[in-house]
């Protein structure tokens, strides 16, 4: 059996992250995480330099903030202080 978690984020308080497609790097935003077997997969919306919006879900290690929730959840979890309360 497959292990499939999913973490999403409502409009409004997704982080804001940069996906590479090819080579460059696009602004986005952060709709969800989704980890099948052992990978964790980012859905995000990102934007061309002509403005125009794609939806894509690609592996963590092509995304990139700095805002800690855009870190994917076991290392979100692997950061935490010990004694930390769990996220809601």
């Amino acid at each position: 059996m497959v292990t499939r978690d999913y973490e999403g984020y409502r409009a409004g308080e997704r982080p804001a992250v940069e996906v590479c497609m090819g080579d460059a790097w696009y602004s986005g935003e952060l709709r969800a995480w989704i980890r099948r077997a052992d990978t964790w997969w980012a859905h995000i919306d990102y934007t061309l330099p002509d403005s125009t919006t794609h939806v894509v879900t690609v592996p963590s290690s092509r995304l990139r903030s700095d805002d800690p929730r855009a870190h994917d959840p076991d290392t979100r979890r692997a950061q935490r202080p010990r004694g930390a309360p769990s996220e809601g």
